[in-house]
């Protein structure tokens, strides 16, 4: 997922008592034609697969031999951007983003999804907003299901005036995302996210805000953003050992 030299030096938060909206900072920001692709998560007891590609599912003769084609729209100048869950049983679910209707070369982008993983779904459009969608991020959820994170912008071959960041979730069976605001304040790009997928788990997301590192998890019972010294060019996420890694 990091693009060469991008790796964040990777530093001791302070933790504050606010929701991911507390801190207000100024720094860089990102236009959304900027095209990065999300690591592959692999449910525990499955397989990681490292053969998915933004508009086909993975298929390295694991899962699917010959790749299947999840979309044949011809993207303009914004990069489709994508990511992957790989489950058990050669399952997998996977959420990209595409340019549609009018607007040219910058027509604004909505994200699309398709799965095997509980129900076979084929393409179908997730979201359906004047700004654009993208940068999805995916993992787990704890207790059944997926979680979404991405950016909403109103970048249209411009910097934006605002960029949010959304979380969604949906269940394994329908597809159906449900989502609310994340990330307000400040211009909100490049998110990452984890889970522990225990029926007790927690959920875990970094962001870049104006270009510092953010990171805001539900341990306590809500989130509790903390704000990273460092800036970089995207996020990374893991938890292992009851610590949490971003870089």
């Amino acid at each position: 997922m990091t693009p060469p030299g991008s790796v964040i030096p990777r530093v001791t938060p302070a933790a504050t008592g606010c929701g991911p909206d507390h801190h207000r900072t100024t720094g860089q920001s990102h236009s959304h034609s900027k095209g990065h692709t999300h690591r592959h998560r692999s449910r525990p007891g499955s397989s990681p697969n490292r053969g998915q590609s933004h508009k086909r599912s993975f298929g390295n003769g694991t899962y699917l031999t010959p790749p299947r084609q999840l979309s044949t729209t011809t993207p303009g100048a914004v990069p489709p951007q994508g990511t992957v869950l790989a489950g058990g049983s050669n399952t997998w679910w996977a959420v990209w983003s595409e340019q549609v209707g009018p607007g040219g070369e910058f027509a604004q982008t909505e994200l699309f999804q398709a799965k095997t993983y509980g129900n076979d779904l084929t393409r179908t459009q997730v979201t359906n907003n004047p700004d654009n969608d993208h940068q999805p991020a995916l993992a787990f959820r704890p207790g059944g299901g997926a979680e979404l994170v991405f950016v909403r912008d109103n970048a249209f071959g411009n910097q934006p005036t605002h960029s949010y960041l959304r979380l969604a979730t949906a269940s394994g069976v329908t597809g159906s995302w449900a989502g609310s605001q994340f990330a307000t304040v400040g211009i909100n790009t490049d998110p990452s996210i984890e889970t522990t997928v225990s029926a007790n788990g927690h959920t875990y997301v970094a962001w870049l805000r104006n270009g510092q590192v953010f990171e805001s998890d539900n341990r306590s019972g809500a989130f509790q953003a903390k704000a990273f010294v460092a800036h970089g060019l995207s996020t990374d996420i893991g938890v292992s050992g009851g610590r949490t890694k971003v870089v």
